[in-house]
């Protein structure tokens, strides 16, 4: 079929055969499959010219945008004007909106826009559409904005938060800023609106700001299910988890909403508060869902009650929620002087035809780490291989296994596991970074792991452990200033007793001992046992 399409491009471009619509389909297709746009556009252009077909002269149109062509899409678009039906009136406004966008022509689109925002549902969900696609980011925010000026946006608070996310899908952080801040005017008893407008200051940076707003919101009286766990999110991200808790306390409870204001409340700390939740769930009405012992189980744990904890986990033999009831079962039972049976525990789950994939790699890797901490090694690393026997190329074991490997001074071995899986995923930020740290840490490999550990930083620029890799290998090829730099602002971002020791050593390289001292002590002050520090230590200062 290919070829016969070929050998008939041939014949129509020598004029050997009349062009005739089809044709012209036929080339733009081929075109297209090629990704040569600009020649479909063309062909279709050409194929819409020649007919009168609504369907033809759409496709050309959107085409023709897709090539970036303006000029072309706009005699496509003038060709369907001229016999477009009633019915087609809405898709053609919409087509003329984003082909005037693409001119620049911002008074046509809003002429275009605004028509549809009249026609009703349909028409805004077109116009919404319009203003949302990726090759109008720039021709959106000015179109919105001045639809914002005139005060000629729908009545209807949907449209607003609706172009209020177009806006920031195009990173027009200040237009959604603008256009929350009016819809908070134009719609005074939604909190809705309230709330969105805190996430747009929090999001500007404006922490003060938002919470005003955030209080305003919850002040209105009482909120939707939906609108408290929004307002939860924000004053969590605010910092105050506690508070975020209490708004989520308000209203009808289910154990999914319950397990959130637990995890908040553990955040915070809260051991009152965590215990008045146990009583609370143990309390509730009705019977006691799997999903309701797993959740007990879980606060029992979190409020120091372990007994107790291991009744509620003991009492869950359902699936699904038996694979993770399992699990903290084996936690509990290896942190009371049970490891046997923990290992038992374990080993039954990873062979439990009923249990889900994700529970039975974590009952592999739950499996190493209990042993690597009894430092039975060989028996550790057996227990990763027996999980990718079964799990094969599963990136979880992978990563636990080179970190094991390692730590145990099989370096070789370690990465050729990290190898693998940056081979499987190389946009993976934390597997780019583990391999380039270890080539720069425990090879001569330095330049090669600092290349590996730049590419995980473009992914992720302010995650600590990137940070830090990149100032240690920055000092491992001799860059003092440029580590001490970056080293500094890895501890900024996270105090950790490894970056502790890493900022300390290239202080103490650099003739700064008296501040290197303090950075450790620390360090120590937050874990004085760790393996990196304890070893810039003995090399350096003891």
């Amino acid at each position: 079929m290919l070829r016969q399409l070929a050998i008939l491009l041939i014949l129509l471009a020598a004029g050997a055969v009349r062009a005739d619509p089809l044709f012209s389909v036929l080339a733009g297709e081929f075109a297209l499959q090629s990704g040569r746009h600009g020649d479909a556009a063309a062909h279709y252009l050409d194929a819409a010219l020649d007919a009168r077909d609504a369907a033809l002269s759409e496709r050309a149109v959107r085409i023709g945008l897709l090539a970036g062509d303006a000029s072309l899409a706009h005699r496509a678009l003038e060709h369907w004007s001229g016999f477009a039906s009633a019915a087609e009136a809405e898709a053609l406004r919409q087509l003329r909106a984003s082909v005037a966008m693409e001119r620049g022509d911002v008074e046509a689109a809003i002429d275009d826009l605004q028509a549809l925002f009249a026609a009703g549902d349909a028409g805004i969900r077109l116009a919404m559409q319009a203003l949302a696609a990726d090759s109008h980011a720039l021709p959106s925010g000015l179109v919105l904005r001045e639809l914002l000026r005139r005060d000629a946006l729908p009545e209807q608070s949907d449209v607003w938060v609706g172009l209020g996310l177009v806006a920031r899908r195009h990173q027009q952080a200040t237009l959604a800023l603008d256009l929350a801040q009016r819809a908070v005017q134009r719609f005074p008893k939604e909190a809705r609106m309230r709330l969105w407008l805190a996430e747009e200051r929090l999001r500007a940076g404006d922490a003060d700001a938002a919470r005003a707003d955030l209080d305003a919101a919850l002040g209105d009286g009482d909120l939707l299910p939906e609108l408290r766990l929004s307002a939860a999110a924000l004053l969590d991200r605010l910092g105050e988890p506690g508070r975020a808790a209490e708004v989520l306390a308000v209203g009808p409870q289910d154990e999914e909403l319950i397990g959130t204001r637990a995890a908040l409340l553990a955040r915070q700390d809260s051991l009152p508060a965590l215990e008045s939740l146990y009583d609370e769930v143990q309390r509730l009405e009705g019977q006691a869902t799997p999903a309701r012992r797993l959740l007990l189980g879980q606060l029992a744990e979190l409020v120091e009650r372990d007994s107790e904890a291991l009744r509620w986990y003991r009492s869950v033999v359902e699936a699904p929620q038996r694979s993770r009831a399992q699990l903290r079962l084996a936690v509990l039972l290896d942190r009371g002087g049970e490891g046997e049976s923990a290992l038992t525990q374990l080993r039954e789950l990873q062979l439990d035809t009923q249990a889900d994939v994700e529970a039975v790699r974590d009952a592999y890797l739950l499996e190493a780490e209990l042993l690597l901490r009894r430092q039975a090694d060989a028996e550790a690393l057996a227990a990763y291989g027996r999980g990718l026997e079964v799990l094969e190329l599963d990136p979880r074991l992978l990563y636990g296994r080179a970190l094991a490997l390692e730590r145990l001074d099989r370096v070789d071995e370690a990465i050729t596991d990290l190898e693998q899986l940056v081979a499987l995923d190389p946009n993976d930020p934390d597997h780019l970074n583990a391999l380039g740290y270890t080539l720069v840490d425990r090879t001569d490999r330095h330049a090669e792991g600092l290349a590996l550990i730049e590419r995980a930083l473009a992914l992720r620029p302010d995650a600590a452990a990137i940070v830090d890799s990149h100032g240690w290998a920055l000092y491992r090829l001799g860059r003092l200033d440029e580590a001490e730099a970056e080293l500094r602002r890895a501890f900024e971002l996270q105090p950790d007793p490894e970056i502790a020791a890493h900022l300390g050593e290239v202080l103490w390289m650099r003739d700064k001992r008296d501040e290197a001292r303090a950075v450790w002590e620390q360090g120590r002050a937050l874990d004085a046992e760790n393996r990196v520090l304890l070893r810039t230590l003995q090399r350096l200062a003891e």
